[in-house]
């Protein structure tokens, strides 16, 4: 159910006390117990309610910020998870000594809000199999969530050391500039994350954080000209953001992204062959926003069909998680990004 709150209050959470989210658990029919806990959220607010098997996550979203087709999308994602949790509890009935669905459960857990039990899963898998890079790569990322930052680089450097050339490897490295930058190692912290962006410059999370750090280092002191190219700056995303979408251009959106998962019946024969996961919901944000700054930076007020299919790649192709064969075969994010632009527009790839 996507319930939406109306206004344009710069501090839309202010009013968003621990009693207004006990009601609104209790308003749905649930029984909270008074336990509250807050979880990392850029955007919006998400709460734990509860611990153990009865815990309860409650997400609100931040008004007018997201479209019913991003909440829903993302509704979609957390019920396949939890489809997926069962089919692997049901698969570890038959076979509990399968290390690799202990992992991905763990994976699962993590994915869910539930660190500390994704944590044992994945110790549980490599009890199984000592081998198992993506195991100790989950551990190192779980790790700064429940607090225990300074343990993340022991398991990213077990995990880099399993597999040196993993298509997860970059990800790995960022997890412990995240954790570095926990425990307020901002030079270590820098360095990670510069180890990140050589291994994918293509990863913008890396170049957010890389630059966190810096300023933590005062390695780039901001002056009077950076405040004010910042404030123009924030002014042209807002004056970006107004700019109009069609319905059949957003429909497109929509389906370019879809297109990027491996179980969807748009999707070409390359994601099917070479994806892992597809891309976010925050891929469909990214996605319409490079186009309207698209548009504006031709001179038009509204975005066109070319827009997206210009700017796809740019959005796409670090939300799109490889597989194996991929690695094997030296097949890049491009290629299945152009697969799947060509496919929405009845163009050859390239």
């Amino acid at each position: 159910m996507i319930n939406k709150t109306r206004g344009s209050d710069p501090q839309p959470f202010s009013g968003l006390t621990p009693e207004v989210v006990l009601d609104a658990a209790a308003a749905f029919g649930f029984a909270p117990d008074g336990r509250l806990f807050a979880l990392n959220s850029y955007e919006n607010r998400v709460y734990q309610l509860g611990a153990g098997e009865t815990q309860l996550v409650l997400k609100f979203y931040r008004p007018q910020r997201w479209s019913d087709a991003q909440i829903g999308e993302e509704h979609q994602f957390t019920a396949e998870l939890a489809a997926a949790e069962t089919m692997l509890n049901r698969a570890l009935s038959m076979e509990p000594q399968y290390a690799g669905a202990h992992l991905v459960l763990g994976a699962v857990q993590m994915f869910t809000n539930r660190a500390a039990q994704g944590i044992r899963e994945c110790e549980h898998a490599l009890a199984l199999d000592r081998n198992l890079a993506d195991a100790h790569g989950c551990i190192g990322m779980a790790k700064y969530f429940v607090g225990r930052a300074e343990e993340t680089e022991a398991h990213i450097q077990e995990a880099l050391r399993l597999s040196p050339r993993d298509i997860f490897a970059y990800r790995w490295m960022l997890f412990v500039g995240i954790a570095k930058a926990q425990i307020g190692a901002d030079a270590e912290a820098a360095a990670w994350l510069r180890r990140s962006i050589e291994a994918n410059r293509n990863f913008p999370l890396a170049h957010f954080h890389l630059a966190e750090a810096l300023a933590l280092l005062e390695a780039h002191p901001p002056g009077p000209e950076l405040v004010a190219a910042y404030a123009e700056l924030a002014a042209m995303r807002e004056l970006s953001r107004e700019v109009p979408i069609a319905g059949n251009v957003m429909d497109r959106a929509v389906a370019l992204v879809l297109a990027t998962h491996p179980n969807k019946p748009e999707a070409p024969d390359e994601v099917k062959r070479y994806v892992r996961w597809g891309s976010s919901p925050r891929g469909l944000q990214a996605l319409v926003l490079a186009a309207r700054i698209r548009a504006l930076l031709d001179g038009r007020f509204n975005v066109a069909l070319e827009d997206l299919s210009a700017v796809a790649p740019s959005a796409l192709r670090h939300r799109v998680f490889l597989n194996f064969e991929a690695d094997a075969a030296g097949v890049g994010a491009d290629v299945v990004v152009e697969a799947v632009i060509a496919a929405a527009t009845g163009a050859k790839p390239r």
